[in-house]
């Protein structure tokens, strides 16, 4: 007798409820991961595409100070070298005026040779006042109807121009300000060593003068003839920018004498000061 009891066979019904039920089970679990999926899919959604723009956009240079030292350094040279060019041409020009006149002119040895000068004397129909060019005193051509008083306080006028060398320095003071033009003291180096100048050359015409207003009428009469509007390079004895102090000092003994205090050596000590500023 076979005592082990038998199992029994399930029937078709339960073996396809079982399968049924087990497939419900699957297709739940993998509704419930695609779920999670598309949840997390949805929240990495935006970070993504923020990346993506940050990706798509062009990488834009480290912005900079529009005023910074470079550019400020760049603009301070090129003012500068702009400045000293335009003070150097003008220079340049006013040189090359002042020899194209002396290159014109005629030559006046006789009148040097009536008062006994040992400076060049030359002519020219191009200038209505006296010029000190170089080493060459150049006059008007009207000059030879000029009465002798007249002539000879030109020509010492002139001939202390030409034996202090001030043409020389003036040219030289003109370049000094064009490498110096930002500072102060370079221009009042200048106007200086001008101012010394003239009163030098005043103190040897006024030797020949009658009298104090006698040469301060000479200076008035050059001072109203016509300037030439060009830049030229040369001592004139009547100028316009300084004339009436010239005359004031002139006709005050006072400040004639005032006007040599100092001399040129406080200028030349101004003008190793300026670079050093």
């Amino acid at each position: 007798l076979n005592l082990v009891p038998r199992k029994a066979k399930p029937s078709a019904a339960h073996i396809a409820r079982s399968e049924a039920d087990v497939l419900s089970l699957d297709s739940s679990a993998a509704t419930q991961e695609t779920t999670s999926a598309a949840q997390a899919a949805l929240s990495l959604a935006p970070a993504l595409v923020l990346q993506s723009r940050r990706a798509a956009q062009p990488v834009s240079p480290q912005s900079h100070p529009f005023w910074n030292w470079t550019r400020l350094r760049f603009l301070s040279l090129t003012l500068y070298l702009g400045v000293a060019t335009l003070l150097l041409l003008r220079t340049l020009v006013g040189l090359a005026i002042a020899f194209r006149i002396w290159h014109r002119a005629e030559p006046a040895n006789d009148l040097a040779r009536s008062f006994d000068l040992p400076a060049s004397v030359r002519i020219s129909r191009y200038l209505t006042t006296p010029v000190t060019i170089g080493s060459t005193v150049i006059l008007p051509a009207d000059c030879r109807t000029w009465d002798a008083t007249k002539l000879c306080i030109v020509l010492a006028h002139e001939h202390s121009h030409v034996r202090q060398g001030d043409f020389y320095l003036q040219l030289l003071t003109a370049l000094y300000v064009a490498a110096s033009w930002f500072s102060p003291l370079g221009w009042w180096l200048q106007r200086k060593l001008s101012e010394l100048g003239e009163a030098l050359s005043d103190r040897a015409g006024l030797e020949q003068a009658p009298s104090p207003a006698s040469y301060a009428q000479v200076l008035l009469e050059f001072a109203a003839m016509p300037r030439p509007t060009v830049p030229l390079a040369g001592v004139a004895m009547a100028r316009s920018s300084n004339l009436s102090s010239r005359i004031e000092r002139i006709l005050s003994d006072r400040r004639f004498r005032l006007a040599f205090l100092g001399g040129r050596r406080h200028a030349f000590l101004v003008a190793g000061l300026v670079p050093v500023a």
